[in-house]
């Protein structure tokens, strides 16, 4: 006499069950003697009755769809906003906000690392403790490097108009220590509470 092994997982849970189905054996007894749990025997037995081999086939339980998959558009947004004004995530993320785009901060930064435009740092270890940088010196520095490194002035007249247009730029960004408001906001935040 040969006995033939099951060549599928079908095939495997239907020889499980026959003896059930049958009424040879209880559901309890298969499970002390097979490797299978009782409540997987009871659920292949409830598929056999209802669509018969066919449910016994295993189904797959990866994902069809991805329920929150991001748009297109707002990943195009966030580059274009990125390429343009060379803000973080965290500026990004408030400056959809005010644009009505729901998206997260982890969303945006994995955004801008899987299309590669994220600063390349490089890991040094100092061996002295870091100081905080006050929000003034903290424009300073902003100023120094967005302001005068990359502009060249004919004049002081030259000088004082892009001055005025780089301080309404910079007083219309947002900060991430002000939560994401322009500092022109806090102004009218704080003349409202004052009044």
């Amino acid at each position: 006499m040969s006995i033939k092994m099951p060549t599928t997982i079908k095939e495997e849970r239907y020889r499980c069950i026959k003896p059930i189905l049958d009424k040879e054996i209880k559901i309890k007894d298969v499970a002390k003697i097979s490797t299978h749990s009782e409540r997987s025997i009871k659920r292949w037995l409830c598929a056999y009755r209802a669509k018969g081999m066919n449910g016994l086939e295993p189904k797959s339980t990866r994902p069809k769809t991805h329920r929150c998959d991001t748009l297109i558009r707002t990943k195009e947004r966030v580059l274009e906003i990125r390429k343009q004004e060379g803000l973080c995530a965290l500026k990004i993320n408030y400056r959809l906000k005010k644009e009505n785009v729901k998206i997260g901060l982890s969303t945006i930064s994995k955004i801008l690392k899987t299309e590669g435009v994220t600063r390349k740092y490089k890991v040094r270890k100092l061996k002295y403790k870091y100081i905080k940088v006050p929000l003034q010196q903290r424009s300073h520095r902003e100023d120094q490097e967005k302001f005068y490194e990359r502009n060249t002035f004919v004049s002081f007249v030259d000088l004082k108009n892009k001055m005025i247009i780089w301080n309404n730029y910079y007083n219309n960004l947002e900060h991430c220590s002000l939560d994401g408001k322009t500092p022109n906001e806090m102004l009218l935040l704080e003349s409202d509470i004052c009044v």
